[in-house]
């Protein structure tokens, strides 16, 4: 019924949550923190379930319990954790994404319709707490799109989301709203509302990168592409988004469709350079003529 929610938005949310919500800066709390950015779940759950020993409501605790949960795809004991978490600390957002992405797993494993609603009123209420959150909106949006209007979802709400996110946040909401479009082939009105923000937006390196990926997948717009991903490599690569070497892939990608393979090898190549095991950059290369 309900797939699974954007993972690596939750992660990002998950490791941007604020690291004192009650817990004491200590040493045990610093080591399980930084085993769980490691993803050495294993070693983090035995350092977090000792701190709960020691303090059994701090929400922070329980919020990491789950997360590592949910990484060990052990959905109902998530549940629990970050349950708990919401209730001792009902006004975290990330707290909420987490417990929606928890719910969500069981509605998947389960085509439950009591978890897909639980699903939806935990994303909602994570939305109602921080308004401005692209990561709390986009996994909304991604259960709306999968979900039936009978539990909550449908693509009426999953783009109002967008267009409410949007009116806070022009770029974010843009992302969303031109993801949504290409998500239904709508490829000129994805590129139109990226091109309609950039006017005022012009250094948004995500909605950039946004541009340029819907044109690659696309095949559509593909000057619009290039020109995008070309001003996005001349800004900061934001934490969370796509970096240079995605872009330089997606370069590479429209070069090609152009039937430009010098041009196309080159960007491959750069995006080689930055990650050598980048996949998408190698198939990109072997497809390409022989030089």
């Amino acid at each position: 019924m309900v797939k699974p929610l954007l993972r690596c938005a939750l992660l990002t949310a998950m490791l941007a949550a604020p690291v004192a919500v009650g817990a004491t800066e200590s040493e045990d709390l610093t080591r399980a923190l930084a085993l769980y950015k490691q993803k050495d779940y294993d070693g983090a759950a035995l350092q977090f379930a000792q701190l709960e020993t020691q303090s059994p409501d701090d929400p922070q605790i329980a919020y990491y319990l789950g997360c590592i949960a949910r990484r060990r795809k052990r959905s109902e004991d998530a549940v629990t954790y970050l349950e708990k978490a919401t209730r001792l600390a009902p006004n975290n957002a990330d707290y909420f994404v987490a417990l929606g992405d928890a719910y969500g797993a069981i509605a998947n494993q389960t085509r439950s319709f009591t978890a897909a609603r639980q699903t939806c009123t935990a994303l909602e209420r994570a939305v109602e707490l921080a308004p401005k959150s692209e990561e709390a909106r986009a996994a909304l949006i991604t259960f709306c799109r999968k979900a039936p209007s009978l539990v909550g979802g449908g693509m009426t709400k999953a783009y109002d989301q967008a267009k409410e996110l949007r009116a806070l946040d022009a770029p974010a909401g843009t992302r969303l709203l031109a993801t949504l479009y290409e998500g239904e082939k709508r490829y000129d009105e994805a590129i139109a509302a990226c091109e309609d923000t950039l006017r005022e937006h012009g250094d948004d390196y995500g909605l950039l990168y946004v541009t340029g990926r819907i044109a690659a997948a696309s095949g559509t717009h593909l000057d619009e592409g290039i020109a995008a991903l070309e001003k996005s490599l001349t800004l900061p690569a934001p934490e969370g988004f796509p970096g240079y070497a995605a872009a330089h892939v997606r370069l590479g990608q429209l070069y090609a469709q152009k039937n430009a393979p010098a041009e196309a090898r080159r960007h491959f190549e750069a995006a080689l350079q930055l990650e050598p095991t980048n996949k998408d950059a190698q198939t990109g290369l072997e497809a390409l003529p022989k030089a």
